[in-house]
């Protein structure tokens, strides 16, 4: 999550803990190198360590360290893996509801979700969204009526100077094709429908599927495409420095929205743009991060489930870190003729919003949204964070990374590497958890925060979380 240029008076904590964490992996495990890939365009996902195959492939690059009992016990080990994995998620003996339910488990725990907000609304209908002026609403009430009840709110006026934004933006198709017309982006194609882009009848088949297709293309490309319709082209998920670089003085950066105190450490790879026309729409999703949402030309109308009717939005069943629905978008109108396909979504209780431009909509961690932009140009940059540590379960995200480094190191133990390098790895694998939890404990606004604003520095339960700082809003 941390930002690649932290400013220096937050740097240091921050540059150390990574540093440990990407030494101690680039020593656990000798010659491996990233896998390159183009701008905009997702990196290949990781092969599955339950897969017997990759696991061999893995153990192959090493075939002369191995003696014939640590083959053995690799092969005994491997064996286990699978098995574990199948009396887990892949389980045949789960139903698919079942499977659906621990793996939404699985993404609540890695987000770091508090338990009330895990099944908040889940048998009653969740609240209207507030529109309210930003002009009206301190950083200190956006905290304690919205973020901390994890609740979505539509700030209208956050796009402005005195918010952070810089004046003279121009976010028109003639001004883009002029700054960044020249760019190479790897935009979506090949909807589904006329305007979904996103096929998420692909979860059905081959496992580690992804719902998306791409052509690389330029942007001037992208902004002569959108003439035509249904829209052959959706740009998304642009990182803007290294995308569109030339943008980068049109917009705040993490670190000069003034509603990152509310927040913990800011995404990694900056500020993420979206641009679309003609009804674009995504498939429903979520996200484990807080995401502020801002909407710079057009409009977006957003539809949003919390996080406790997600049983009930048919959730696949595969971790790609955004969480993907089976729910076709259409579906989630009654009226639609899909809908009868989806007798369980008929329960699901939500609610839409339209954000216009100029706004922001405050998106909480982990709720449900399908997005559809408007029929003009629409533009909207997002600006994604790890929960505050006084909102974030601790304990939960210690689990769920501890769990996750025993299988990395299980994963390591099968790869024939020398006994003093698997001692190291044992004995580093708690201070990498720990490096790792330390980073979402200890972060702080504190070195830009306003004089005579002081921020809460110690964690709390998440129950004293939803008890003392969710402001109910009949009080």
């Amino acid at each position: 999550f941390l930002s690649a240029a932290p400013p220096p008076a937050c740097s240091v904590h921050a540059k150390q803990s990574m540093g440990l964490l990407n030494q101690l992996k680039n020593k656990l495990t000798p010659g491996a190198s990233p896998s390159p890939s183009l701008p905009g365009k997702p990196s290949p996902e990781p092969a599955s360590p339950a897969d017997p195959d990759a696991a061999a492939a893995v153990e192959n690059r090493n075939p002369s360290a191995l003696s014939p009992a640590e083959q053995q016990q690799g092969a005994q080990r491997r064996a286990e893996e699978v098995q574990g994995n199948q009396q887990g998620l892949n389980s045949q003996q789960l139903s698919p509801q079942e499977r659906a339910a621990q793996e939404v488990q699985w993404h609540h725990d890695k987000a770091g979700l508090a338990a009330p907000f895990r099944t908040e609304y889940s048998d009653s209908q969740c609240p209207e969204v507030d529109f309210v002026e930003a002009k009206d609403l301190t950083v200190d009430a956006f905290w304690s009526r919205y973020v901390s009840c994890n609740r979505p709110v539509v700030v209208l006026g956050a796009v402005a100077a005195q918010h952070g934004w810089p004046d003279g933006g121009s976010w028109t198709e003639e001004a883009l094709t002029t700054l960044v017309g020249h760019a190479s982006i790897n935009a979506r194609t090949r909807p589904v429908d006329c305007n979904t882009f996103g096929d998420v009848s692909k979860f059905t088949g081959a496992p580690f599927a992804k719902p998306y297709d791409y052509e690389h293309i330029t942007l001037a490309d992208y902004f002569a495409s959108l003439h035509e319709q249904p829209p052959k082209y959706y740009a998304a998920r642009l990182e803007l420095q290294e995308d569109m670089p030339e943008l980068v003085g049109q917009v705040p950066s993490h670190y000069e929205v003034p509603w990152r105190h509310a927040f913990g450490l800011p995404y990694k790879d900056g500020v993420i743009f979206y641009m679309g026309a003609h009804r674009q729409r995504t498939p429903l999703h979520y996200d484990d991060v807080e995401n502020l949402f801002f909407v710079l030309a057009g409009s977006k109308t957003v539809t949003l489930f919390p996080p406790g009717q997600a049983a009930r939005l048919y959730p696949a069943t595969q971790r790609l870190g955004t969480h993907y629905c089976l729910l076709p978008p259409a579906a989630l109108h009654a009226s639609s003729a899909e809908a009868e396909a989806w007798p369980l979504a008929r329960e699901a209780r939500g609610v839409e919003a339209k954000v216009p431009a100029g706004a922001m909509l405050y998106l909480p961690c982990c709720w449900l949204h399908s997005v559809q932009g408007s029929p003009e140009l629409n533009v909207s940059a997002n600006y994604w964070f790890a929960q505050s540590p006084k909102k974030l379960d601790l304990e939960v995200r210690r689990t769920f990374e501890q769990r996750t480094m025993d299988r990395w190191v299980r994963q390591l133990e099968t790869m024939g590497l020398p006994a003093s390098v698997m001692r190291e790895a044992h004995d580093e694998a708690p201070r990498l958890v720990d490096a790792k939890i330390k980073l979402y404990e200890d972060w702080s606004w504190d070195h830009l925060q306003p004089s005579g604003h002081q921020e809460a520095s110690q964690t709390t339960s998440s129950e004293d979380v939803h008890r003392l700082r969710c402001q109910s809003v009949d009080n």
